[in-house]
């Protein structure tokens, strides 16, 4: 073994003297300040040794070997435990996921049935009403040119009629002193003014509006301004005349003679005539040939127009007492000049309403109203009456003058032997 070296304490000694201020028993004696020496000993094993002793037992430099071997054995137990905590969480996880998916696979298989049964009952619906489609007509689509050539030509034979027979000095009939003096004055006797009369009362819209029955059994399209409610009302009412036109065609057959619809007609036509004759500045046996004309047309005309699903509608100018004439929806008639002074001009007679439709034939489009036809009118005034009495706007010619004239026809006819 190598020689051993000196212990780091084992140094030179020093001497520590006394001061003479201290004890003077002290005084001069020299006190060592070494400390003892420590025993001399070989340097430590290394680290990648084995294990030697050393004076003072077993070098810590190594683990204590009971710590070590039961070391281990603890964080085995520990780790062991830990791993069966988490692989019984997980079970249970997996357990609890597991329950859930059957859960949701059996949503999910219901779901597929209640889907199936649905889709079944849609296509068995789909056929049903496929049949019910093909076995019926749809509705026509009328469209508007088809429309307004219709209307014009129908206008047209009621002016050619008026002019013909009401265009020149009028016959004193029997209702002349029953109608208002004023009236008579304005709109009878002017030569001016008795063709525009008539044509407004002959007007296809006055048939329309005159059924009562019409009027109080058919819904009011006003109520509600929604495009959604109106195509609905509309869908029903084309739905509805479709139903009305298939059974009276259908019952033709087993009406009565008395009940036939062209006997209705002449007797329709009778009671106008009765009415409008003693009016007439020309008569002739063509008068009730003509007007059963127009009564066909008429009817052909509100037929077209119900049977399809858009709305379309007459309209008279707003009734106030004035109405000024309005170039964007009015038309002078025939003769008067559109100019300058006619803007905001009074309007003295409505002779044809104007004509607006919403919606289209195949109920698409019920947001949108458009205008077909102006209203025709007349602003032109007559100063040689004027002056016998107030002047009467248009609200009292279509409002009460021609009603006066129904009325008093039909007192007239009621009082007859017939």
């Amino acid at each position: 073994m190598s020689p051993q070296a000196p212990h780091p304490l084992n140094h030179e000694p020093e001497t520590m003297v006394i001061d003479s201020n201290d004890d003077e028993s002290l005084r001069g004696v020299s006190i060592p300040t070494e400390r003892p020496p420590l025993p001399a000993r070989s340097p430590g094993p290394r680290r990648d040794e084995a294990g030697e002793q050393g004076r003072f037992g077993v070098s810590f430099e190594r683990p204590i070997p009971h710590i070590v071997e039961r070391a281990p054995k603890v964080s085995n137990q520990v780790t062991q435990s830990r791993d069966e905590e988490r692989e019984e969480r997980l079970a249970k996880e997996i357990t609890k996921l597991r329950n859930e998916l059957q859960v949701e696979q059996q949503k999910l298989k219901n779901a597929e049935e209640s889907s199936r049964v649905q889709q079944k009952k849609y296509k068995q619906a789909l056929i049903e009403n496929n049949k019910l489609i093909s076995q019926s007509q749809p509705f026509p689509l009328v469209t508007d040119s088809y429309l307004i050539s219709q209307v014009e030509h129908l206008r047209q034979e009621i002016r050619n009629f008026a002019i013909q027979h009401y265009d020149g000095d009028t016959f004193n009939g029997p209702n002349k002193g029953n109608l208002n003096p004023a009236f008579w004055r304005n709109y009878m006797e002017p030569t001016t003014r008795t063709s525009h009369a008539f044509q407004d009362y002959l007007d296809p819209k006055n048939p329309i509006e005159s059924s009562e029955l019409c009027q109080e059994a058919w819904p009011n399209t006003g109520s509600s301004s929604k495009p959604e409610d109106i195509r609905k009302v509309q869908m029903w009412a084309a739905t509805t005349t479709e139903l009305v036109i298939e059974a009276h065609n259908l019952s033709q057959d087993a009406r009565g003679i008395d009940e036939h619809p062209d006997l209705k007609k002449d007797k329709l036509v009778e009671d106008i005539c009765d009415i409008i004759e003693p009016y007439c500045c020309s008569y002739d046996s063509s008068l009730l040939h003509q007007l059963r004309h127009i009564l066909e047309n008429a009817i052909a005309l509100d037929t077209d127009i119900s049977r399809q699903v858009a709305q379309v509608k007459w309209e008279f100018p707003t009734i106030d007492d004035m109405v000024s004439f309005d170039p964007d929806t009015m038309n002078l008639r025939e003769g008067e000049e559109i100019s300058a002074t006619s803007v905001n001009q009074e309007v003295q007679i409505v002779i044809c309403p104007c004509l607006r439709k919403r919606g289209k034939s195949d109920g698409k489009d019920f947001q949108t109203e458009i205008l077909l036809m102006k209203a025709k009118v007349s602003c032109e005034a007559v100063p040689e009456r004027r002056r016998f009495g107030p002047h009467y706007s248009h609200r009292y010619l279509t409002s009460a003058a021609f009603p006066e004239l129904t009325a008093i026809g039909a007192g007239r006819l009621e009082a007859s032997p017939s």
